[in-house]
């Protein structure tokens, strides 16, 4: 039998407590989450659509919730990206088929192709204004320059 001097049955007390105490706010805080988020989702379905869409970013899959375009020159259906988008000529619908690009970045990154030439590598539009490395990151994968 293991004999303990007072202060280790003491510590070992202790650890025992914290460990029970961990145990119950980790039971709590799970089950508090799912009523809370059952809650949530039967009063607003679009605030979880949200949320999965911005676990699926920060698990680094593919977006889907882009704008649809439907034309031929674009290799995109439906809320998916079948192939990429090439920048040196893509319209301003195109180019706002992409994660983070609005109707204003579109129009810049056609207004920097005009006044600078073709982009001669993905990386390359960075240099304009408003697509910083974030925005990059979100759109590499869908953008292409041949």
């Amino acid at each position: 039998m293991l004999i303990f001097t007072r202060q280790e049955q003491r510590f070992v007390v202790f650890l025992l407590v914290s460990f029970l105490l961990g145990l119950g706010v980790t039971y709590y805080k799970k089950r508090h989450f799912i009523a809370e988020r059952e809650e949530l989702t039967a009063r607003h379905p679009e605030i979880l659509e949200k949320f999965n869409l911005q676990q699926r970013s920060a698990s680094h899959q593919p977006e889907e919730n882009n704008e649809i375009v439907n034309n031929q020159d674009t290799h995109l259906t439906k809320k998916k990206f079948v192939g990429k988008v090439n920048i040196n000529s893509a319209n301003v619908d195109e180019l706002q088929a992409l994660p983070k690009i609005g109707p204003a970045l579109a129009g810049r990154i056609i207004e920097y192709r005009k006044a600078h030439g073709p982009f001669t590598s993905i990386a390359d539009i960075e240099n304009v204004k408003g697509i910083g490395e974030k925005t990059f990151n979100k759109i590499k994968n869908h953008i292409c320059v041949n």
